[in-house]
């Protein structure tokens, strides 16, 4: 594990056992169903303002689109899925494949948390920790995936190992729009602010 990624699993733990103080003041914390996961970098962008439609215009203003549909978004996940199986001249070793998954989630950070008032803190934090469940939904997606690609590459020859992985990629990636379209990006489930 690089010095980076150490950093970023001790802030994930670090933020998921943060314990605010009584009136909930401090750094926004990790959505729990983000917390302690080393297969996931957060990022963030960053977002303020003192009432409720204050931090909805900026998040408007500032939130990314989907990759799949362009639409706009509050929370996305990337996730790539990398491959690899030993070669030697004139074989390979489709059996015994490594895959491993990358997956980013970029959230909205409220960069004046610590000042909100606390009903909107609280408000504030069910809406991120709802929204938190919606990406880590994307990113289990693609974990139960892995073993989908690990077996097309099995199935496969050295010549097509490569296009098998791609196409059980793009599998998984049909099942990630159809989890969006499912839930409409997370609002079915609870996700919407404010």
């Amino acid at each position: 594990m690089s010095a980076y990624r150490r950093h970023i699993a001790l802030a994930a733990i670090l933020l998921a056992g943060f314990r605010a103080p009584q009136d909930g003041a401090g750094p926004q914390p990790l959505p729990p169903a983000l917390a302690d996961r080393d297969d996931i970098v957060i990022e963030y962008y960053d977002v303020s303002g003192d009432t409720a439609q204050a931090l909805r215009a900026a998040i408007n203003a500032a939130r990314p689109t989907d990759t799949h549909d362009g639409k706009p978004v509050d929370a996305r996940t990337q996730v790539r899925f990398q491959w690899r199986w030993q070669t030697t001249p004139g074989s390979c070793d489709l059996e015994r494949a490594q895959v491993h998954l990358r997956a980013t989630v970029l959230l909205p950070r409220v960069t004046n948390y610590a000042s909100l008032p606390k009903a909107l803190r609280a408000r504030w934090l069910s809406y991120l920790t709802i929204l938190g469940e919606h990406e880590a939904g994307h990113v289990d997606i693609a974990r139960r995936g892995i073993p989908a690609v690990r077996d097309a590459i099995a199935g496969a020859d050295c010549d097509t190992a490569q296009q098998a992985a791609r196409s059980a990629a793009a599998a998984i990636s049909q099942a990630q729009i159809a989890y969006d379209a499912e839930t409409r990006h997370g609002a079915m489930q609870g996700a919407t602010f404010p």
